[in-house]
């Protein structure tokens, strides 16, 4: 990912998943190269995954984020509230 190979970065990390589902810093960072390579329905479906997993306040930020990026305001602040 650091070297902007995200295609291949999404890949290693689906992999990742696969051998290790309950790992929500794997979703996380999957959903990371997704919204930089513009599938944010994908990454938010991973930052689900992740609080799903571990609801830690990162997770939420991220998605927060995500939604105020895509205008959905209401969403991104039923993130924060959890927050």
């Amino acid at each position: 990912m650091s070297q902007g190979n995200y295609e291949q970065a999404a890949v290693d990390y689906t992999k990742a998943i696969i051998l290790k589902p309950n790992e929500a810093h794997l979703y996380s960072n999957r959903g990371d190269i997704y919204k930089q390579m513009g599938y944010y329905q994908l990454a938010i479906f991973d930052y689900g995954q992740a609080i799903k997993l571990s609801p830690l306040r990162k997770y939420y930020e991220q998605r927060a984020k995500l939604w105020d990026d895509l205008k959905e305001q209401d969403k991104a602040n039923a993130d924060r509230k959890v927050l």
